[in-house]
């Protein structure tokens, strides 16, 4: 039988794992942010715009660095220096990356 923290022995059907997890993980609601899309006046967002776009939740430097990492959203687009998205990409890693929180 496993032992679990503290040395107490952990019997999975008593603990009833498989329901917390399907609990937390697999029924988990993501937020719609397609509002934010349909009252953007453009079909892009500029990463110096982002802050503005999602009220503040995401802030460029933050963008700037999980692109350089490759976790950013997909499809950037470069014109000079400045960098943008399409709105329909953006939204859906937007949406990707946050849960709603109930409580």
């Amino acid at each position: 039988m496993p032992v679990g923290s503290y040395g107490t022995l952990w019997e999975p059907s008593r603990a009833g794992w498989f329901s917390i997890f399907k609990e937390v993980f697999m029924t988990q609601q993501k937020p719609d942010f397609s509002l934010l899309a349909k009252k953007w006046p453009s079909s892009f967002v500029a990463r110096q715009e982002v802050e503005k776009f999602t009220g503040g939740m995401v802030s460029v430097k933050y963008l700037a660095n999980l692109d350089c990492q490759g976790l950013g959203p997909k499809g950037r687009i470069k014109v000079g220096r400045k960098i943008a998205y399409s709105v329909d990409s953006f939204v859906e890693w937007l949406e990707s990356r946050a849960c709603l929180i109930e409580g």
